[in-house]
């Protein structure tokens, strides 16, 4: 069987490097790129035919020029933007949502009813605003009353357009986040990366006994179950413990764009090695 090959990004520091030696451990071919490769021409040679997957892991930008300019190499990124939408995954966990109490409303809108939102879901005169896109195009915040002008102006730094679909819900109070890595409907592995509501000096690998690795492992077997959720054949999802020991999902995302954290990079490479091969075959029939 033909091993995939691997194009990495340098751009999550000790991820990038726990990732390459599980590659290099187990005689899987692959590059790295640093120096911005996004504004390099050479990679682009690299794989010049489509003899074998090529999987590709590295920034939200990278990941995108791949799938512009390299759409031979297969399955590439496993980063479906468009599947990671709040809109997507937000009907499908439902009451598992940290932010379960939401509504969404264009960014030109927000405002015309500031007043209302801070009613509905203001706690302390603080709201909780972020973006409906999965490649975010600005950082979920948490938004205050008092300092209102400033924050939407924030918001909208990176020229955010009127019609940029903004998810708001009440403020939580988070204090650990945990985010897991799944392959075939299953979770594979994962870490915890914040406690105490701060992100930790190291994050820490969970077993399968973890509290956090329980319930994802529920909510993503139910998901299936009832939805079918399935973004990519690989990616992550982000869970929560608040202050009232309860947990949620807080987010899911794309595996070639997520950070790695303490998950162990064996397990995760054995999946997304699995996964790319399968879909190679499909697409070469």
């Amino acid at each position: 069987m033909v091993n995939p090959y691997w194009i990495i990004e340098h751009c999550f520091g000790d991820d990038t490097h726990r990732l390459v030696h599980s590659l290099k451990q187990k005689g899987i071919p692959h590059t790295v790129l640093s120096g911005n490769p996004t504004y390099q021409d050479n990679w682009q040679s690299m794989h010049p035919n489509n003899d074998y997957p090529v999987v590709v892991n590295g920034s939200i930008q990278f990941c995108g020029i791949v799938q512009r300019k390299c759409p031979n190499w297969y399955p590439g990124p496993y980063s479906t933007f468009g599947a990671y939408d709040c809109t997507k995954y937000y009907p499908i966990f439902g009451d598992k949502l940290l932010n379960g109490d939401y509504l969404m409303m264009p960014y030109g809108d927000l405002n015309r009813n500031k007043n209302e939102l801070f009613k509905q879901f203001g706690i302390d005169n603080t709201i909780f605003i972020r973006p409906n896109r999965g490649n975010k195009i600005f950082t979920g915040q948490t938004v205050y009353k008092e300092s209102w002008d400033k924050d939407i102006k924030l918001i909208g730094f990176y020229d955010v357009p009127q019609d940029e679909l903004c998810v708001i819900s009440s403020p939580k109070n988070v204090l650990d986040e945990w985010r897991f890595f799944v392959y075939n409907e299953e979770v594979i592995t994962g870490s915890c990366y914040k406690r105490g509501g701060k992100l930790t000096n190291t994050a820490l690998a969970v077993s399968n006994r973890d509290k956090g690795f329980d319930f994802t492992a529920k909510a993503v077997a139910d998901q299936n179950v009832t939805k079918g959720f399935r973004p990519d054949s690989v990616w992550s999802i982000d869970i929560c413990r608040t202050s009232t020991n309860t947990f949620y999902v807080l987010e899911v995302g794309c595996f070639s764009c997520a950070g790695i954290y303490e998950a162990d990079t064996d397990k995760l490479v054995d999946a997304v090695n699995k996964a790319a091969i399968k879909d190679w075959l499909e697409i070469k029939g």
